[in-house]
């Protein structure tokens, strides 16, 4: 081997002295010499001997040196890269986020078995696939459903969104970043919108910085995720201003008059049929007070009598 790279004879030496730093230089020098490509192929076996024991010491900070000069190489045994994966967080959670050594049924197994830290770093990685997705979502808490649903990299498929509603959709740390999330279903933007609370929804429509977030968004955003970001009981101006957005955007649909009057958001009903009708507000709000009178409005928006009868019953 190169004189300048570490021997298995070095290992076996520092194995027996309780140098703990000694032990943690020679991970680091063994970690550039897999990164740097400095191995032969008659050194490459002796090269893999060492890493494996090195990936063994009793010494986290030793292995920790050692995860974090090899995360990204592609040179090491599959199964050291495996073994650093299992290890305690300091160790896994490089080899976690980059290693492209751990395939989809390592890291379900790993989200499975391991803590809530692994999950978190794997949720992190720079590309996650369906299977990795569905298993964080099933088996995972809050911490790492919401870093895979913020993470622009994974892939979420529509089954295990709605299981990430059903599981968390009341929670503003999952439910935020699936709303953000680039061609939400509709589907998942209603039961996310049956889920998140009034106050939630009244709040996250009342801040500034989040609303002219939605507005500038807006064209990404689709009609459900923007009534989650904008619903609820929320100032009238803001919420005339969020409808006005989508009317622009071309998401403007009658279904939202359907669902604000399933959720009970009298003040967002009247304010979508205010912009579709382009009747005022304040005359829709006039006209809401009688049934017979606000089921016009809704025959006008274009709603069949049987979707009339759910948000507006007939006057006895």
């Amino acid at each position: 081997m190169d004189p300048l790279l570490p021997s298995l004879a070095d290992v076996e030496r520092l194995q027996e002295n309780a140098d703990a730093e000694a032990r943690r230089a020679l991970a680091l020098k063994l970690g550039h010499s897999y990164t740097q490509r400095l191995f032969g192929d008659r050194e490459r076996g002796i090269a893999d001997d060492i890493v494996r024991a090195i990936a063994r010491d009793v010494e986290v900070e030793v292995r920790k040196a050692l995860a974090q000069t090899i995360a990204s190489s592609t040179d090491i045994p599959q199964d050291v890269a495996l073994r650093m994966a299992h290890d305690v967080i300091e160790v896994a959670e490089p080899i976690l986020k980059a290693s492209d050594l751990l395939d989809d049924d390592m890291l379900v197994e790993i989200v499975k078995s391991r803590s809530e830290d692994h999950r978190v770093a794997i949720a992190a990685r720079p590309v996650v696939r369906e299977p990795v997705s569905a298993a964080i979502v099933e088996h995972a808490e809050v911490r790492a459903v919401s870093t895979l649903a913020a993470n622009a990299g994974a892939d979420i498929a529509e089954a295990a969104m709605a299981r990430a509603v059903e599981r968390f959709g009341d929670e503003e740390a999952v439910a935020m970043p699936l709303a953000d999330r680039p061609s939400l279903p509709l589907a998942i933007a209603e039961r996310l919108v049956a889920l998140v609370s009034s106050r939630l929804r009244a709040r996250m429509a009342g801040e500034g910085d989040r609303f002219q977030q939605f507005a500038k968004g807006l064209s990404q955003v689709s009609e459900g995720a923007a009534f989650i970001l904008g619903g609820g009981e929320t100032d009238v101006l803001d919420l005339i201003a969020m409808v006005d957005q989508l009317h622009a955007a071309g998401k403007l649909q009658p279904s939202l008059v359907i669902r604000a009057g399933r959720l009970g958001d009298r003040e967002l009903m009247q304010a979508v049929v205010s912009r579709l009708t382009s009747i005022r507000y304040g005359l829709v709000v006039e006209a809401f007070e009688q049934p017979d009178s606000a089921r016009r409005m809704l025959r006008e928006v274009g709603l069949v009598p049987s979707e009339i009868d759910e948000v507006v019953p007939a006057a006895a």
